[in-house]
C-alpha cells in the first residue's frame, strides 16, 4: 500500500484566508503536515522554483490571475506535480476543461473534509505507484457512445466529461435509475481509456461475502469444501482492463472492506491464501441507489464512498430527456424490425403522444421492451398502439394516491381546471388524448373548456 507520509508536501493556493487555514487544518488532521499556502496565484511559479512540492490544491477563482491559465502553466512547466482544482462552479464543462488542462481531480466547494483528504491521499498515492496505462494513441476508434441514442445537449455535455475522466485511470461511480444505460457508460469509459485488457462486468447485488470474494478474487485449492482446484477471479481476468461492479449499493459491510482494500492498495487475497496479489484493473462501479444516503444511514462505508467517487457520472432518467423519445422510438423500431425480419411499420401520432406523456419508470430499457412488444402485435402497416395505452393506463392506476390539499380548500372549478391543464400538458395539447386521460368524452372536455360545465 502506498500512502503519503508527513514528508509529502502540499501547496494550497487560494485568495480566501479562511479557506487557507481550513485546508491546512484539514490536511494536517489527515496526516499531511507539510502544507504551504499562497494567497496570490502570480507567486506560484516563483515559489515552485525554490520550494519543490508533491501536489497543488488550486482554487480556480483567484482575484489576481486566471486560474485555468495558471493550471495550464503549472502542468506544462511541472508535469510531475498533481494538481487538484477546487471551485464553487458546479458545471461539467468547467470540470472537463480543467481535466483537459492536466488537473488530477476537480472538487466542488464546499466539500466535506473527508473528500479533500481522500482526494489528496489518492493523488499522492497514484503519483507514487505510476499509472499502469497510457492515454490512447494512434488512429481514432469507433464512437464509444454509439450505443447511447441521444440528441440531448445535457447528454452531449456528459459525454465530454466521460471522455475527460476515462484516461485518468481512477475509479468511476456511475449512478442512475434502472434502465438508464449505466453499463453503456462503463463500456465507453473502458473503450476511451485505451487499456490493453478486457472489459469484465459483474452484478454483485445478490452476492454474500463468500460469493463476492470467490467471484472477484478466486480461491486456492482446498480453500473450502469442493475447491478441488485453484480458480482465478474476475479481478485477474480484468488485468490491464476494466472491472465493472454493478449494484454496488447492495454490498455487505464485510465485502465493502474487501473492495476498499483492492481500491486503495491495489492488492487482494484469493480465498485460502495469505499471499497478496497485485491488480492493474481499473474499477468502475454502478448503482441505482443513492450511496450518499446509504452512507449517512450507516449502511455504506464513508471511506469507500469517497474512494469510489473520484469521478461521478449520473445518468438522467428518460423523463428528463423527453426530446430523445422520438429518436429512441425510431431506433428501436428499426432494430426490432430487422431482428424479426419484418418491414418497419409507420407510427401513429397517438402513439407518439402517449409516449411523450409517459414517465417511463423503466427508462430506456422499458421503451425498448414496449416497442418490441408492439411490433409483435402489429398485423398491418401501422405499429400496434395497445401496448403503449396499457403502459400509460397501468402507470396512472398504480400512481394513484390520496390527494393532499393546501390550507385553503380549492373550489371544484379550480380543481377541474388544474386537472384539464395537466391533461392537456401531458397530451401535448391533443384534446382527444387529454379527454381520455380525464375519463371523459372529447365533447365533455370541450364543454369544460368553454366554461359551460365547470
Amino acid at each position: 500500500m502506498v500512502l503519503p507520509t508527513a514528508t509529502s508536501s502540499v501547496l494550497v493556493v487560494d485568495d480566501d484566508s479562511d479557506a487557507l487555514v481550513l485546508a491546512r487544518e484539514t490536511l494536517g488532521a489527515g496526516g499531511i503536515s507539510a502544507v504551504s499556502t499562497l494567497s496570490e496565484g502570480r507567486l506560484v511559479q516563483a515559489f515552485l522554483a525554490t520550494h519543490p512540492c508533491d501536489l497543488i490544491l488550486l482554487d480556480l477563482a483567484l482575484a489576481d490571475c486566471d486560474g485555468r491559465q495558471l493550471l495550464g502553466e503549472i502542468t506544462s512547466t511541472h508535469p510531475e506535480l498533481s494538481v487538484l482544482v477546487v471551485s464553487g462552479t458546479n458545471e461539467i464543462a468547467t470540470a472537463v476543461s480543467c481535466i483537459h488542462h492536466g488537473a488530477y481531480d476537480y472538487l466542488l466547494k464546499p466539500y466535506p473534509p473527508h473528500r479533500l483528504v481522500d482526494a489528496v491521499h489518492r493523488a499522492l498515492g497514484t503519483k507514487a505507484r505510476k499509472p499502469a496505462f497510457k492515454a490512447p494513441q494512434g488512429k481514432p476508434s469507433p464512437d464509444p457512445f454509439a450505443g447511447i441514442i441521444t440528441q440531448d445537449p445535457a447528454m452531449r455535455e456528459l459525454f465530454a466529461y466521460v471522455k475527460a475522466i476515462s484516461v485518468t485511470g481512477q475509479s468511476v461511480l456511475v449512478t442512475g435509475e434502472t434502465g438508464t444505460g449505466k453499463d453503456l457508460v462503463a463500456r465507453a469509459v473502458h473503450s476511451i481509456s485505451g487499456r490493453s485488457g478486457g472489459y469484465v462486468p459483474v452484478n454483485v447485488g445478490g452476492f454474500d461475502d463468500t460469493m463476492f470474494a470467490d467471484a472477484l478474487f478466486g480461491h486456492c485449492r482446498g480453500a473450502f469444501t469442493g475447491a478441488i482446484e485453484a480458480r482465478s477471479g474476475l479481478v485477474q481476468r480484468a488485468t490491464g482492463g476494466t472491472l465493472l461492479l454493478d449494484e454496488i449499493g447492495d454490498l455487505s459491510p464485510s465485502s465493502q472492506v474487501q473492495l476498499l482494500r483492492l481500491l486503495q492498495d491495489g492488492e487482494y487475497y484469493p480465498l485460502g491464501s495469505d499471499l497478496p496479489k497485485h491488480s492493474t484493473a481499473r474499477v468502475v462501479v454502478a448503482t441505482s441507489q443513492d450511496l450518499r444516503q446509504l452512507q449517512e444511514a450507516g449502511e455504506f462505508r464513508k471511506d469507500l464512498f469517497y474512494r469510489l467517487s473520484a469521478h461521478h457520472v449520473h445518468m438522467p432518467p428518460l423523463r428528463e430527456r423527453i426530446g430523445d423519445i422520438p429518436l429512441l422510438l425510431d431506433h428501436f423500431l428499426a432494430e426490432a424490425a430487422a431482428t424479426m425480419g419484418r418491414p418497419k411499420p409507420d407510427v401513429a401520432s397517438e402513439s407518439r403522444r402517449l409516449l411523450a406523456a409517459y414517465d417511463f419508470p423503466g427508462n430506456v430499457r422499458e421503451l425498448r421492451s414496449l416497442v418490441y412488444d408492439a411490433l409483435t402485435r402489429t398485423s398491418g402497416r401501422t405499429l400496434a398502439i395497445e401496448p403503449f395505452r396499457r403502459a400509460v393506463s397501468e402507470r396512472t392506476e398504480s400512481a394513484s394516491a390520496p390527494l393532499r390539499f393546501p390550507d385553503r380548500l380549492p373550489t371544484l372549478r379550480e380543481v377541474k381546471m388544474q386537472l384539464i391543464a395537466e391533461a392537456l400538458k401531458r397530451s401535448a395539447g391533443n384534446q382527444a388524448q387529454a379527454a381520455s386521460f380525464l375519463g371523459i368524452t372529447r365533447q365533455g372536455l370541450n364543454k369544460r373548456l368553454r366554461g359551460s360545465d365547470c
